[in-house]
């Protein structure tokens, strides 16, 4: 009798210490199954660069669907001035969230044209911002309050504005 009372007492002890393990271990950075490119859109047929294109990766084997916000810096590389605009990212529609969703599909890539005329930098339009060359970045914002690494970042991509 004694025998089975110690054995259950083990084997609580035994999921008691498992689940904690499993508590402590930090989630899965996003970073490291979703990435981001961009790509200029005069390299792909567009009359200027105010259309770029983003790819997004999921290299995970799991469907990725979040809220995101997506964070847009244009750098002169003349006088050094930054311009930023950001903007909710998605491409999903839920009723219960207004906002919307990225949806990812699993070993999928997704590309976006962005017109980048479409956001304010700064209280100004991107025709008025001055001529020149731009180093563009993108950050995504992932909203999850679980994980500590939600951003995933662009390559930095050069831009003409004329």
């Amino acid at each position: 009798m004694n025998t089975w009372k110690i054995t259950l007492v083990i084997f609580f002890i035994s999921i008691l210490a498992f689940s904690c393990d499993k508590e402590k271990s930090s989630p899965e950075p996003y970073n490291s199954y979703i990435s981001m490119t961009i790509n200029s859109g005069t390299n792909l047929g567009f009359q200027s660069d105010s259309i770029i294109q983003i790819f997004l990766k999921n290299d995970s084997y799991k469907d990725f669907e979040k809220e995101c916000t997506i964070s847009y810096q244009l750098n002169n590389r003349t006088t050094g001035l930054l311009y930023t605009a950001d903007a909710g990212f998605y491409n999903t529609l839920l009723p219960e969230l207004p906002n919307g969703v990225l949806k990812l599909l699993r070993m999928v890539t997704q590309f976006f044209n962005i017109n980048l005329d479409q956001f304010d930098w700064n209280n100004q339009t991107i025709s008025q911002l001055p001529s020149g060359q731009y180093s563009i970045n993108i950050q995504l914002f992932i909203k999850d309050p679980y994980s500590p690494m939600n951003l995933v970042k662009s390559n930095e991509l050069i831009i003409e504005i004329k």
